[in-house]
């Protein structure tokens, strides 16, 4: 966790991406183990909450983003730690099904209802989708294994980088919400008629989202 501080404080990247791990947080721990030891091992796990919560508070102190992933009934959503972090200014948070960005174990898709909490708007934006019927959905308990259904799959890693993408547009035009195209477009070029001294009358400036390879 030092070496990750470490590097954030170095790197300063726009966006953190944190999956913390799931297994001692599922609903089903609460079959499989006995309470007394569950609670142990939900104790022990409580610290990375605490450096996730952490990172966010760093990643926001400095302007820039963090984006959390989770299954939506994944018990750490309802700990103090994360509560405060959903609870954050500027934080929202969506449900998505993975079937909507073509997860698959054994040949069939799985929905996983999966929910992400960031500070970057427009990462909700694409990551908002869900899928309801119309194609079967394989069995998660039947699944052999299981962690595998934790990988992104490249639709996922792509509906997250157009994000990166439309946010760092966003930031820099000051927009604080998603926009249509059309009106990030326009806000973007506003800042460039304010920048450049450039009156609305003399028409568009030569610069686009296409140009800053944003469509």
């Amino acid at each position: 966790q030092k070496i990750a501080l470490h590097r954030i404080n170095e790197e300063k990247p726009f966006l953190v991406v944190m999956a913390f791990p799931f297994t001692v947080w599922s609903t089903l721990q609460r079959l499989k183990k006995n309470q007394a030891t569950l609670v142990d091992l939900r104790e022990r796990d409580r610290k990375l909450l605490k450096f996730v919560k952490t990172v966010c508070k760093l990643q926001s102190a400095a302007g820039r983003h963090f984006l959390l992933e989770n299954p939506a009934g994944s018990d750490a959503w309802k700990e103090p730690l994360m509560i405060d972090v959903r609870s954050m200014p500027g934080v929202d948070e969506v449900v998505a099904h993975m079937c909507a960005f073509n997860k698959q174990a054994q040949g069939m898709l799985i929905k996983k209802p999966t929910r992400f909490v960031s500070s970057a708007p427009w990462e909700l934006k694409f990551l908002d989708k869900q899928r309801e019927g119309g194609h079967p959905h394989a069995d998660f308990l039947k699944i052999s294994r299981t962690g595998a259904t934790g990988e992104y799959t490249p639709e996922l890693a792509a509906a997250i980088v157009k994000g990166i993408k439309h946010q760092k547009a966003a930031d820099r035009a000051r927009v604080a919400c998603p926009v249509e195209a059309d009106r990030l477009e326009e806000a973007f070029l506003s800042e460039r008629r304010r920048q450049w001294g450039v009156p609305r009358e003399h028409g568009a400036l030569p610069v686009t989202l296409q140009d800053r390879g944003l469509n």
